[in-house]
């Protein structure tokens, strides 16, 4: 006698959807991803989107699945962002971003199914129920995921496995978008490379370049290595006050190649860790702005984001002859600043 297999828990469900989401590359390929997993998660779904409106502009930036049974573009721009607060799921995430699932079966009333929103988008295809959870987002901005049926209404073990996925793709909707962040804070040229760390500092997941660059700047960031105790992470946990930075970059000592550092503190976690090598002026370039050898040095160094406690190390001098040095500097290259040096340096040495 064959025994019937017995039916996938909520958990085991849910895990299987968050092996498909998409956190490697950016937001659209994530939103995408998400509403895939949502459509296969539960039956009979007509399609699932993913929408970022903002109530103030009245735009809408959306991505859904299947692509083949959603409005087209011209639909979700001026009907959808333009008549959003008519949807109560809307006003309801408007209001509670952390609210849990909710459904048109609970909050939509007769002006609902008048309304413009409703005739314009939903009702030429059918759709009766909606369930929608939110995600975080920026102020203004109505960021969630909705699921769209013709038939059946959504139950309670349909909403019980959006409320159990909703804190995982919170999270990872998080980590995707603090990265798309930081990469536009950072920009430049370079290769970035990421690390994602836990709240006791755990490395959690790192790739082999970003490893390479955290043993030059004394880090170990193999998978399950710590960098609580690394005086450069204790350096830049300092400078960070769980925003976005762009920080100063570490300088490698005796080398003419400096590590950038970005760090992303979370309050909830993970944090993120971005490292990028970066080649900086040698010193032999910057003898062609009529310095010598040691304020050609000096310069290189500040070009390369050391302080001067760290170019009186490097060269073995004083701090007091680094601001000596820098007089010189500043005055051969015509700027009154750090900051000015820095850019009239990258100017001229490109």
């Amino acid at each position: 006698m064959t025994v019937p297999a017995r039916p996938a828990s909520v958990e085991a469900r849910v895990l299987a959807a968050l092996e498909g989401v998409d956190v490697e590359g950016g937001i659209e390929e994530f939103a995408e991803s998400v509403c895939r997993q949502v459509a296969g998660l539960l039956p009979d779904v007509a399609w699932v989107s993913y929408n970022e409106t903002s109530l103030v502009s009245k735009r809408t930036a959306a991505a859904a699945w299947p692509p083949d049974r959603v409005p087209d573009p011209t639909t979700i721009t001026e009907v959808v962002a333009g008549s959003a607060r008519q949807n109560p799921l809307v006003q309801r995430l408007a209001a509670e971003p952390d609210s849990p699932v909710v459904t048109w079966a609970e909050l939509a009333d007769e002006r609902f199914w008048r309304s413009r929103l409703y005739r314009h988008v939903y009702a030429p295809r059918g759709v009766r129920h909606q369930a929608v959870f939110g995600l975080p987002g920026d102020p203004g901005v109505v960021t969630g995921v909705a699921a769209n049926r013709c038939e059946r209404p959504f139950d309670e073990e349909d909403v019980a496995l959006l409320d159990r996925l909703r804190p995982h793709l919170v999270t990872l909707h998080r980590v995707v978008a603090d990265r798309e962040r930081a990469r536009a804070i950072a920009g430049g040229r370079g290769q970035w490379e990421d690390v994602l760390l836990s709240d006791d500092g755990t490395v959690l997941d790192a790739t082999v370049a970003a490893a390479t660059l955290g043993e030059e700047v004394g880090m170990s960031l193999a998978v399950g290595a710590s960098v609580r105790t690394a005086p450069t992470w204790q350096r830049l946990a300092a400078r960070a006050d769980r925003s976005i930075h762009r920080l100063a970059p570490v300088v490698v000592p005796h080398h003419e190649r400096t590590v950038d550092l970005v760090a992303l503190l979370r309050p909830a976690g993970p944090h993120l860790l971005r490292l990028r090598r970066r080649t900086t002026p040698a010193a032999g370039e910057l003898g062609d702005l009529g310095l010598t050898v040691r304020q050609a040095e000096v310069a290189a160094l500040v070009a390369a984001g050391a302080d001067n406690v760290e170019i009186a190390a490097d060269l073995c001098i004083t701090v007091a002859t680094v601001r000596k040095h820098l007089e010189v500097v500043y005055s051969r290259l015509g700027v009154t600043s750090r900051a000015g040096a820095v850019a009239e340096i990258a100017r001229r040495t490109r």
